[in-house]
């Protein structure tokens, strides 16, 4: 499993080569493709280009790169298979139970840490009541700690690119389990539901969601708990859900008063700026590198 992962510099990109193989893996037929070929081409191009900035092979980047909402996204399975092959880096499962998944990290052989996911976590984080969540809960859990570890222990696996995987990305995601693909994403789904529900009523939820995401009041006009804050970094897009815009405010909590675990009134107001600080200065950066 691990030859489908290489490790080495981003090599100059021969567009054609691509289009050629794209075309292949189009006509072959083994893929889900749509009816539009030109569009099929295209999508599974832009997965080939991923994937090679990631050290992946052609076909391992087709089968376990998703590009969802515009973001690349990863398979647990390849995400694993990068983590073993890569030289400097390894993990190892110490826990694994429908409550709770433990997983060990390694750096030159050495522990750098453990990132484990809970039942707990994944209900705070309203994930409990997917149906993918209650068929298979272990490799939910599983594929959540794998990626926080990857991101906080390894994240140098993917050449310096943060990488979320397909469930982190949009939670309605269909995956099958058996080899991790993603088989449908939550936008494909409603598409299938629209058409037995009335348009109105259609419209209506499609209103309802725009509404619902309007974004929050900047900092410091009405922000008055932590809560605020993580909807506004949602919202806005500075953080891909609400399990990652809390791991960062418990990291502004961290920086501004030295521990993790209980907030005093007096230090929030410094708390909140150092988290609106840290958003707009990364959100700086993306556009200069833009």
């Amino acid at each position: 499993m691990n030859e489908i992962v290489r490790h080495q510099p981003v090599q100059e990109i021969d567009i054609e080569e691509i289009k050629r193989v794209a075309m292949m893996m189009v006509c072959s037929d083994f893929f889900q493709v749509g009816k539009d070929q030109t569009q099929a081409v295209a999508q599974i191009g832009v997965k080939i280009l991923a994937g090679r900035e990631m050290g992946y092979g052609a076909f391992a980047s087709v089968q376990g790169i998703h590009v969802i909402q515009g973001k690349p996204t990863v398979s647990a399975n390849l995400m694993a298979a990068a983590v073993k092959a890569h030289p400097r880096y390894n993990y190892k499962v110490i826990e694994m139970t429908d409550d709770k998944v433990s997983i060990q990290f390694y750096e030159d052989g050495q522990p750098s840490g453990v990132s484990e996911f809970t039942k707990s976590d994944a209900t705070l984080a309203g994930l409990t009541v997917k149906d993918i969540w209650k068929k298979f809960p272990r490799n939910m859990l599983f594929s959540r700690a794998l990626s926080n570890g990857v991101r906080w222990f390894a994240p140098d696996v993917f050449n310096g690119n943060t990488m979320y995987t397909p469930d982190e990305v949009d939670a309605d995601v269909t995956i099958d389990m058996a080899t991790g693909e993603v088989i449908a994403t939550g936008k494909q789904q409603l598409t299938q539901v629209e058409k037995k529900v009335p348009v109105q009523i259609v419209e209506k939820k499609e209103a309802e969601k725009k509404e619902e995401k309007q974004p929050v009041s900047p900092y410091p006009a009405e922000w008055k708990t932590p809560a605020d804050a993580q909807a506004w970094a949602v919202s806005n897009k500075h953080c891909i859900n609400e399990f990652e815009a809390k791991a960062s405010f418990k990291n502004s909590l961290k920086e501004v008063t030295g521990q993790d675990k209980s907030l005093d009134s007096n230090q929030l107001s410094a708390v909140l700026k150092n988290f609106y600080d840290k958003h707009m200065a990364r959100k700086s950066e993306l556009k200069e590198a833009a």
